[in-house]
């Protein structure tokens, strides 16, 4: 009995310790169990976070380029005004051109017979300004000159067809876009009417009117991205309110982003009402995003966007280079955590891009500058407006 205590006694404790070392690995498995489920828990709320703001970064990204692509486009036409005044080797060109354009005619029937048409449209077209002034300014009209009209008339666009049979515009369509294009910048504004007056006067067809149309709009658009010209002293400054000047007169390509709410906080007395009156919030939103509008339209190298709290997140482009983000989420400061988010992004994927920020947030002001940001106050921005 003592033999067979004693193996029972010797088992119970191997049993003892089998069954300490498996609690021992239940206990190590269960912390595992629960690491693993804090980083699959920690997983799901990075990737909701990424997919929640992958639209963001697309948009972010389409910014960047259409900022630069614009600032380009602007580039250009300085580097076109520059070549303006260098006339040397101009006069040298015409001069060969001319000389070649004679030896082609001379050496190729077909164009020598082109250079006789185009010689003859422009006898046409003398002949025909010349019947017309008469008959503008005539008392009496005589039918033979009112048929030699007709006549010339016809046999214009016959020669017009044939020398140039894809031109689509009509002759007071011609006309109109050349005009259009030739009115002195400061009386075009004054001009806005008229694509509806043509309307009205059931001058063009609805295709020519649109093409007016955009051609006026592309004429004002144009002299509108010419901006104000920065103060020379701004020129090399690098604090925010010179990069948005110079980015206002579209100088160069930049980011601009504003802390919705802040803004509207920091200039009350253009957004709030007078005491004794109440205006929605709704309405304060959208004259801060008016006036955003209002001045980057002109220049579409600045690119904006104006973030609010919201409590369910929404994206809109009220313009072409302006967006309009509501944070989505819960707590407080949450469109602060969309800006940084935002800022982190654009400086990681493009840390030349000059990026600005508007908001009086000290914390978030902080955060951004660390980021590569630049922030401006909101009274210095208020003076832009």
């Amino acid at each position: 009995m003592d033999d067979k205590n004693n193996r029972t006694n010797t088992l119970l404790k191997k049993e003892e310790e089998e069954s300490s070392l498996f609690a021992k690995k239940l206990k190590e498995s269960n912390s595992a169990l629960r690491k693993t489920s804090r980083d699959l828990d920690s997983v799901k709320i990075e990737l909701q976070r990424e997919t929640s703001r992958r639209e963001e970064r697309l948009q972010a990204a389409l910014d960047i380029s259409l900022s630069k692509e614009f600032h380009g486009w602007l580039a250009e036409a300085k580097a076109v005004e520059i070549e303006v005044q260098n006339n040397t080797s101009t006069k040298d060109v015409i001069d060969f051109a001319e000389q070649a354009l004679k030896k082609q005619i001379k050496a190729d029937r077909h164009s020598g017979n082109r250079a006789k048409l185009n010689e003859r449209l422009k006898k046409l077209n003398k002949l025909r300004s010349e019947i017309q002034d008469i008959l503008q300014n005539a008392i009496s009209q005589s039918p033979e000159l009112k048929q030699a009209e007709e006549k010339l008339e016809d046999e214009i666009q016959h020669l017009q067809e044939l020398l140039h049979p894809q031109s689509p515009a009509s002759p007071i369509e011609e006309v109109l876009i050349n005009k259009i294009h030739s009115v002195p910048d400061n009386a075009l504004p004054l001009l806005k009417s008229l694509p509806g007056e043509l309307k009205t006067l059931k001058l063009l067809n609805s295709k020519s009117l649109k093409k007016i149309e955009a051609e006026f709009n592309k004429r004002l658009d144009a002299i509108n991205a010419l901006g104000v010209e920065v103060d020379p002293e701004l020129q090399t400054c690098k604090d925010a309110a010179a990069l948005l000047s110079r980015a206002l007169a579209g100088k160069h390509s930049a980011i601009l982003l504003l802390d919705g709410h802040n803004v509207l906080f920091g200039l009350q007395a253009r957004y709030m009402p007078p005491r004794g009156t109440a205006s929605p919030d709704k309405k304060k939103r959208q004259s801060l995003v008016n006036d955003v509008i209002r001045i980057t339209k002109p220049n579409p190298a600045l690119r904006a966007v104006v973030h609010f709290d919201g409590h369910t997140r929404s994206d809109s482009d009220p313009s072409s280079n302006v967006r309009v983000t509501y944070s989505g989420g819960e707590g407080e400061h949450r469109a602060d955590k969309v800006i940084i988010d935002q800022i982190r992004f654009l400086k990681s994927a493009y840390p030349d891009t000059d990026v600005l920020l508007v908001s009086n947030d000290n914390d978030l002001c902080k955060d951004a500058r660390k980021l590569g940001a630049q922030d401006l106050a909101v009274l210095d921005f208020g003076g832009f407006l």
